[in-house]
């Protein structure tokens, strides 16, 4: 195969995958952030999303009796193409000091998932704009989301595998 047809082909994929995982992950994050300002609670502040991050450091009240402004579709996202990139980043640099030390990659796999935590729950907070601390319930939400999804869908597979195996 031509190595040029290759990258077409790669481009083309990531033309169309990418930004369906981004529109997956932003209604996963949007979901998240409604249930943390359900869950944490807080006012809903007068200003909306696009007027951030000035105006919602600038507002009257403690940051933290605030909701989360919910972003749109798109700005959501961006911020998840941001963080993504930011912690693909930071995940290729402990990567290369790992392998720079004789290091094994399960060892920086170990040391990237913390770090990587920290990356994410601090890129949240300033895009969003919230707190630190709601900005860890949001990651959490995210979490506990795509889990539920991945059972569900799992479970669709297993339930299919049982049908086709007892349709033998």
């Amino acid at each position: 195969m031509d190595p040029a047809a290759g990258l077409v082909a790669l481009l083309c994929v990531m033309g169309v995958m990418l930004p369906v995982a981004l529109w997956i992950g932003s209604v996963i994050l949007r979901a998240a952030i409604g249930l943390t300002n359900k869950v944490v609670g807080g006012s809903t502040p007068d200003l909306a999303y696009d007027d951030e991050p000035e105006g919602y450091r600038r507002y009257r009240r403690d940051p933290s009796e605030l909701a989360i402004p919910m972003p749109s579709t798109g700005k959501a996202m961006g911020i998840l193409l941001v963080v993504g990139l930011v912690d693909f980043v930071v995940r290729v640099a402990i990567g290369m000091a790992a392998a720079l030390n004789g290091g094994d990659g399960s060892m920086a796999a170990l040391i990237a998932l913390p770090v990587s935590v920290v990356v994410q729950v601090t890129m949240l907070s300033s895009l969003l704009p919230t707190t630190l601390g709601r900005a860890v319930v949001v990651l959490v939400f995210q979490f506990v989301i795509v889990m539920l999804i991945a059972a569900a869908i799992g479970a669709v597979v297993v339930a299919f595998a049982v049908v086709m195996a007892g349709s033998r």
